[in-house]
């Protein structure tokens, strides 16, 4: 028999990588497989090790419980599937299965396939702008995430919208030019990490003088859990103030000048 999902090696628990049931194939060429002869057994990979137990509902097995799969198919390989027990979120699980065929052999060397369990969510920050400041001179933003599973390559999020007057999202490409109430959210620029943090950037942004921008971003991690950062809004502004004197006044003679008075624009 052979575990197909899990993936060994792999990491479940996200909504685009649940678990929900543990599936798999049995083969004998001769015999035939019997039906609902396949069993599986599940452990915790930490603490005491402990097994699966089905009839206590719990991982308090300190010897390893088989339990039956559901067999389905015809012919002489199989499908089976077992539905998984409840997991708990950062914890490391290895699942082994073994069959019986019509001649009463059972199965005696079975491989046995290791996988990770994550409902945590990754955090995502973004480092620049700042929020509420304005800037003169910005091309890109930047930012960290993070998670205790791990993210992968390229799977951070981001949206930059015309804020104040009101615009369009940031098209990825040139221009602010994607319309409607939905970010039009955009793959950052970031590499792949286990446990820890990850930096992350956009690519070169162009951004209209006297304009207000609102930047959203949001952190997948590898078991498919995401969530949204804290947005950040900051006002880019290229030109110049302007100051005048009004007091005092161009090539007038005082014997006496307490202030000097003047307006200026922004």
């Amino acid at each position: 028999s052979v575990v197909t999902i899990p993936v060994n090696g792999s990491i479940y628990g996200g909504i685009t990588g649940p678990l929900n049931n543990i599936t798999g194939t049995a083969y004998d060429g001769t015999s035939g497989i019997v039906g609902n002869s396949v069993v599986v057994a599940i452990r915790e990979e930490w603490g005491n090790q402990m097994y699966w137990d089905p009839i206590a509902s719990t991982f308090s097995a300190s010897g390893i419980i088989w339990s039956t799969a559901s067999v389905s198919g015809a012919g002489s390989t199989k499908d089976w599937t077992w539905r998984v027990p409840t997991l708990i979120s950062g914890s490391t699980y290895s699942v082994m299965s073994k069959a019986t065929d019509y001649a009463m052999n059972t199965e005696i060397r079975f491989t046995t396939v290791t996988f990770r369990f994550d409902r945590s969510s990754p955090t995502a920050v973004i480092s620049v702008p700042v929020n509420n400041r304005h800037y003169n001179s910005i091309t890109q933003i930047t930012g960290t995430a993070s998670d205790n599973m791990g993210i992968s390559a390229n799977s951070i999020q981001y949206a930059i919208k015309e804020n104040n007057p009101v615009g369009c999202w940031w098209d990825g490409g040139s221009s602010f030019t994607v319309s409607g109430t939905d970010p039009n959210w955009l793959t950052a620029n970031n590499s792949a990490a286990g446990a820890g943090d990850v930096t992350w950037s956009t690519g070169s942004l162009v951004f209209k003088t006297n304009y207000e921008y609102l930047v959203k971003v949001k952190a997948i991690d590898t078991a498919g859990n995401w969530q949204l950062g804290t947005d950040k809004v900051f006002v880019y502004d290229t030109d110049l103030p302007t100051a005048t004197v009004i007091t005092p006044t161009n090539g007038q003679s005082f014997n006496a000048l307490t202030t000097v008075s003047g307006h200026y624009y922004d």
